[in-house]
């Protein structure tokens, strides 16, 4: 039997501010964006040990991941993800 999926606990960073951040303005796109929020926290969330309210380094690390889920012509790869593992790094759980 599968694993059961437990509900997202929401999202580090207000629809806003990634519409904002990726030069969104009408909102034809908020639930495609929503969507890839959820996701982009709830990867972050897996891996790291996160306080409440998320810092800015976490925001910023959520921000790029959703860019580049939302436009990945955007996305510079290796350098990208080399960044998004810096701003997470002091946030790692220990032996992940």
């Amino acid at each position: 039997m599968a694993d059961p999926v437990e509900p997202s606990a929401g999202p580090f960073v207000s629809l806003d501010i990634a519409k904002v951040h990726l030069a969104v303005c009408s909102d034809d796109h908020d639930a495609l964006i929503t969507l890839y929020l959820n996701a982009a926290s709830d990867d972050v969330r897996a891996s790291h040990e996160i306080p409440s309210p998320p810092p800015s380094a976490v925001q910023a690390a959520v921000l790029l991941k959703v860019e580049e889920l939302f436009d990945p012509s955007m996305s510079d790869g290796e350098k990208r993800a080399a960044t998004v593992a810096n701003l997470l790094r002091k946030y790692a759980r220990p032996n992940f």
